[in-house]
């Protein structure tokens, strides 16, 4: 309530104009005697405003371990067929290449099954320790890539001994809004044509994205003429790396809600690659294979197909001093390498199925995750979770590389952030992990059969073709991580980190 007093007013008939921010104008005449008291009561003002867009920039709070976020804007404008790639403008970020469109991420000199790779908090399970197959995730999907660089177990499991790196393709839609974007790739040293299209819809609480991309690519480009394998000189014809050319299909879903506190949304993907592998390193050196095809995008022998199916869950419940979190997900990954029986061991009988399949790897993986996060508890922040993950691992082929396991995870953490002052904050964390792992033997009969023939005593045969054994083992383990963040002024900040670090072995 706002009071005015008006004095000496000489007319009896006055104009008056009330206006107020948030309330429609008033304008009216009004007959004065000498003295009188009047109440005005103003309507508020309904009106449509443009959508207002609200962008930040500053020091992240996340931690002591060094974290970066890339953007959706940036992540397009780098797009270059291949999500690991664009981490390079990370510091200490790097991408293991194998070709042109094929990469792994490297932290700070460790990768492979040493980095985790998570997408939207499931980590993302395949064949981690193998540098030659990419990872089975859409480049287009990513709408926000974050790094954390250095140990980061106490959360992120065990693997994350270099660090982690969390993909989110999880951001819903403005409300009342539908939208979609269509991308094109290109790119010349392997001619490679891309496009992706999405869609997103959204109400007011329920929310719809979809998504497919298609990346087709042909042989790789090379400024030589010859290079050499096992010491043996292999010739390149017109520059061009036979056999490397590659095809990528990407499709993907999501359903969410969003409603007071709660967010929750189920998503899929599917995704399909099938690369060449340049034949003349590949197998027993022989020159009639990398003889020109005059077909720079035909995918012949060898070669790999990997097709990854995903299923996630992720339900948040927000509340004034603290949140839920639940996360549930099915990942089956299926990877194979197929390379002409009689290109390693000549002379053989070839299986009578799929003779040509060298090496399949089927990996199912289960994962439950459940973590509470608690805010300002007397200065601290704690989150607390546990992690589950079950993994079966089954083989086939005439070659072999892993054995046949099954491997259970299980990890309990406690993490802690205080803040002594605006320029001092102390993390700490512990963890404990508890793995169950079990191989199955592998008797390769082929090895035994080849090195036999080569003149090898059958004893010295049997026990080389004896590839794996049948072992049950359980390990545990704890890790865990002090730290201290130090801000003396705004343009300085000093991290400190002592820790320990625990992986089971596979």
């Amino acid at each position: 309530m706002v009071v005015f007093s008006l004095k000496h007013i000489v007319d009896k008939k006055v104009e008056l104009q009330v206006s107020f921010i948030g309330y429609n104008q008033l304008d009216t005449i009004i007959k004065l005697p000498s003295s009188t008291r009047i109440v005005i009561q103003l309507e508020p003002e309904n009106k449509l405003i443009q959508q207002i867009l609200i962008q930040g920039k500053g020091l992240t709070k996340a931690g002591a371990l060094k974290q970066e976020t890339l953007s959706k804007q940036f992540l397009t404008k780098t797009q270059s067929g291949t999500f690991i790639r664009e981490l390079n403008q990370l510091s200490g970020v790097n991408s293991m290449d194998i070709g042109s469109n094929i990469s792994e991420p490297v932290i700070r000199g460790l990768g492979l099954n040493r980095v985790v790779v998570s997408e939207n908090d499931i980590k993302q399970e395949g064949q981690q320790w193998g540098a030659d197959h990419d990872l089975e995730i859409d480049p287009f999907a990513v709408e926000t890539a974050e790094g954390v660089k250095g140990p980061s177990a106490i959360e992120y499991g065990s693997d994350a001994i270099g660090g982690y790196i969390n993909i989110n393709g999880n951001l819903p839609p403005a409300p009342a809004q539908t939208s979609g974007e269509i991308n094109l790739l290109g790119k010349s040293v392997n001619n490679l044509v891309g496009l992706s299209a999405n869609i997103e819809i959204r109400n007011n609480h329920i929310y719809l994205k979809a998504r497919g991309t298609i990346l087709d690519f042909c042989d790789y480009q090379i400024p030589t003429d010859t290079i050499i394998y096992l010491s043996r000189k292999i010739p390149i014809f017109n520059q061009y790396l036979k056999n490397t050319a590659g095809k990528k299909y990407y499709v993907s879903g999501q359903l969410g809600i969003i409603k007071n506190q709660v967010k929750s949304s189920i998503a899929f993907s599917s995704v399909f690659q099938k690369t060449g592998f340049f034949p003349g390193s590949h197998g027993i050196p022989n020159l009639a294979r990398v003889q020109d095809d005059h077909d720079k995008r035909n995918i012949d022998f060898p070669f790999q197909k990997t097709t990854h199916y995903k299923v996630i869950s992720n339900t948040n419940l927000h509340f004034i001093n603290f949140s839920l979190q639940a996360d549930l997900a099915f990942l089956d990954n299926n990877r194979s390498e197929w390379s002409q029986f009689h290109t390693h061991y000549s002379g053989q009988t070839a299986p009578t199925v799929n003779p040509d399949l060298k090496l399949n790897f089927n990996l199912k993986t289960y994962q439950a995750n459940l973590k509470m996060n608690i805010y300002n508890l007397n200065g601290n922040f704690l989150s607390a979770g546990i992690q589950n993950q079950w993994k079966l691992n089954t083989i086939d082929g005439y070659s072999f590389f892993v054995s046949e396991y099954t491997n259970y995870l299980s990890g309990l953490f406690i993490k802690d952030e205080y803040q002594v002052n605006p320029k001092l904050n102390i993390h700490l964390g512990l963890r404990y992990d508890l793995s169950l792992v079990r191989t199955e033997e592998f008797y390769d009969r082929f090895l035994e059969d080849y090195l036999i023939s080569s003149g090898s005593e059958e004893e010295e045969a049997r026990q080389y073709a004896t590839r794996s054994t049948k072992i049950s083992k359980q390990f545990q383990n704890f890790s865990w991580l002090f730290g201290i963040v130090l801000k003396p002024s705004k343009i300085i900040s000093t991290r400190l980190n002592l820790g320990k670090a625990f992986r089971p072995p596979y």
